[in-house]
């Protein structure tokens, strides 16, 4: 494998990358040859999720931010990664600005499209027929349970978060292992 990376000029762990690209392959190639099992195994995973897991969905966010919230208060939150004596290459606002704007316009282009057509093509209500006004009307209920505080506090709490933590270094593939498992006087500054 350290040869095959050497030919193709890797930067990364031949181990994990030719690991993760023959899984892929493998996992491509049986929904190439074989997709009516497997989409129909996803199918019925998926709607078990969505009926029996969306309480735990939307308590795992605001767990998740509330992780995020105590770890930028704590002492936690002053960890800067890179050398000791870097400096950050934009400003705490720059920071929030651009990961609140990133986040943000990556949903609404996607989702801000995409979820009022399958809304009134599969209307999630019972009863409401696809392809009718009522079914048109369908998104307007959704949108502030959607979009509403869940995702705008997700997003906030990351742009804070990172800008608190004054990131000075960019991780590449192997990178986020090695600085786990690496000591912590090589990479991180108190």
């Amino acid at each position: 494998m350290e040869a095959w990376a050497e030919r193709l000029g890797l930067r990364t762990d031949p181990t994990i990358f030719f690991v993760s690209a023959g899984l892929t392959v493998v996992f491509v190639l049986l929904l190439v040859v074989v997709p009516e099992p497997i989409g129909g195994f996803f199918e019925v995973t998926r709607a078990w999720i969505v009926t029996n897991l969306g309480w735990f969905f939307i308590i795992g966010v605001n767990a998740w931010l509330g992780f995020l919230i105590w770890a930028a208060v704590s002492r936690h939150g002053h960890i800067k990664l890179g050398p000791r004596d870097s400096t950050p290459d934009y400003s705490n606002l720059s920071w929030f600005t651009m990961l609140f704007a990133g986040g943000i316009g990556t949903v609404l282009m996607f989702w801000g499209v995409a979820e009022p057509i399958s809304h009134f093509s599969s209307p999630p209500l019972a009863g409401v027929e696809p392809f009718t006004e009522q079914a048109a009307r369908t998104p307007s209920r959704y949108r502030s349970i959607i979009w509403g505080c869940t995702p705008g506090r997700s997003l906030l709490c990351r742009g804070w978060r990172s800008a608190i933590s004054s990131i000075a270094i960019t991780f590449r593939c192997g990178s986020a292992r090695y600085f786990i498992l690496c000591s912590r006087r090589a990479f991180m500054a108190p």
